[in-house]
């Protein structure tokens, strides 16, 4: 009694965990998982963004570019042999600099203008002759470089990345659209393939009822064999039509769950809403436009010009 209770649990315990591992599907929650994890819908969103960050860069690399390069300290000793003299002559540098550059490319004629300001202080000095040198350079220059006998590369560039951005919004839009298309389609699709299903095994409890019931009376005398012959024969084409739907059944889940991008190991069921939403006409405005419509001159005496006809036929009759 005991082990019965237990197994009795187990299996009570298993069924809630299947119910509730069971993912249940109405049509607005499908489109809405199939907009976040379709993997081509990613894809399409993926190339959105790229063709967005290099409109950007694009954008970016139009505007002023700063530099600086910074030599702290430098320091060089050389050691010279003089042959006519036979000594040594030992010559030693040091040496700082800087450089700041502003560079702005130019959208309208592809050129670029930059401006340079360069400093240096230099310190040689030579121990052998005990001579010294020390020096400040300051140098300030305008650059432009302006590309002549071609086409605007920047202005091209920029288009080109431009067209792109609306391609990628266009195939976005049209990978929404196609998606929600295929899913609308795939969902109704199961729904048939489950309403299916569940017809062939109606179908398949009714055949096995009718062979039971046969096969009573054959046993009883009251009937042929060849009719429990036929009957098996219904019975097995029932059962084969069960498990051919439920193949295809399954199929279609399959296909389904991968156009949602949801794991293959996830089971779904699909939840139908037959409510058809309902449009009252008796609206206000539809109101007031019967009552306007009554009131003009020309519908009164269409109905006074059509009573009057009637009038004459009876006479005539």
């Amino acid at each position: 009694m005991l082990k019965q209770t237990l197994v009795l649990g187990l299996l009570t315990l298993s069924g809630l965990y299947s119910a509730h591992a069971q993912e249940v599907l109405t049509l607005e929650k499908a489109l809405n998982t199939a907009f976040e994890h379709s993997p081509s819908l990613i894809q399409s969103k993926l190339s959105l963004e790229q063709r967005q960050l290099n409109l950007k860069a694009q954008d970016a690399s139009l505007k002023s570019q700063f530099s600086l390069d910074v030599t702290p300290f430098r320091y060089t000793r050389n050691n010279q042999y003089d042959n006519f003299n036979s000594k040594w002559y030992a010559n030693e540098t040091k040496m700082s600099s800087a450089s700041f550059g502003i560079t702005q490319p130019i959208k309208w004629t592809d050129g670029t203008i930059s401006l340079y300001n360069d400093f240096s202080w230099q310190d040689a000095s030579n121990r052998t002759s005990g001579g010294n040198n020390t020096s400040f350079n300051h140098n300030l220059s305008l650059r432009i470089s302006q590309p002549l006998f071609t086409y605007n590369r920047t202005k091209m560039q920029l288009k080109e990345l431009e067209y792109a951005l609306e391609n990628a919004k266009i195939s976005y839009a049209l990978q929404q659209l196609s998606i929600e298309k295929n899913v609308t389609s795939q969902f109704y699709d199961v729904y048939q393939k489950q309403k299916d299903l569940n017809i062939s095994r109606d179908e398949y409890n009714n055949q096995k009822q009718n062979y039971d019931i046969i096969k009573n009376k054959v046993e009883a005398g009251l009937l042929a064999k060849e009719e429990l012959y036929q009957a098996e024969v219904n019975l097995a084409n029932s059962e084969s039509t069960v498990y051919s739907k439920e193949i295809s059944f399954e199929n279609a889940k399959d296909n389904f769950k991968l156009l949602l991008g949801m794991s293959l190991d996830e089971d779904i069921a699909i939840l139908f809403d037959n409510n058809i939403p309902t449009v009252d006409v008796n609206t206000p405005w539809i109101n007031a436009w019967k009552s306007a419509k009554n009131r003009l001159p020309w519908n009164r005496m269409y109905f006074r010009l059509s009573g009057q006809k009637q009038k004459a036929n009876s006479k005539v009759i």
